[in-house]
């Protein structure tokens, strides 16, 4: 089954599976305005700006199986209290970062790949929160993970080898690491 673009504003919890959602002008897939989204085995790609963005307190689940890749901008952005958690999916080749969790956005990533981006595998900042388990995060031109202008962030034992840089931490921000591979 082919989407061409999803953009998701109501309170319902739609289920997104096995879709190929490819060459938007746009994000490939919105969240918002308080919406819940289930994504399963699903190919987002191509698009001329971010894969899946999510704000206005929307949530997205991105579980086992999708792949968001080559995307102009961001993999997945998260911002203005959307939320996102995701678990055993890849983020590949973006044009500028593979996660960016920003304003307020809170993410949870566990057991995914993300490599490959133009700049940075994670930034989280603006007071924003993630946690990032068990991933691997490389490849990525900058760091693999960035924390800026407030960001809270937990690194655990995730493999943060082949960046220029594994963790980059500026400024006024909260950072726990336990058990990753730096080098």
């Amino acid at each position: 089954m082919a989407v061409v673009f999803t953009f998701t504003t109501e309170a319902a919890a739609p289920i997104h599976r096995e879709n190929t959602i490819r060459l938007n002008g746009k994000a490939g897939m919105v969240i918002r305005a308080g919406a819940e989204a289930f994504l399963y085995r699903n190919s987002i790609k191509d698009g001329k700006a971010t894969g899946v963005y999510v704000y206005e307190a929307g949530k997205v689940h991105i579980k086992e199986g999708n792949k968001i890749e080559r995307n102009a901008f961001h993999g997945v952005a998260v911002r203005d209290s959307g939320i996102l958690e995701m678990t055993g999916s890849k983020i590949l080749k973006s044009g500028q970062n593979g996660l960016f969790v920003y304003a307020n956005g809170v993410a949870t990533v566990d057991h995914c790949e993300i490599s490959g981006s133009g700049n940075v595998g994670v930034i989280i900042c603006e007071g924003s929160t993630a946690e990032v388990r068990q991933c691997k995060i490389s490849q990525n031109t900058f760091e693999g993970v960035w924390l800026y202008e407030d960001g809270i962030g937990r690194v655990l034992n995730t493999d943060l080898r082949g960046n220029s840089k594994a963790i980059r931490n500026d400024g006024d921000c909260s950072l726990e690491q336990v058990a990753n591979k730096l080098l």
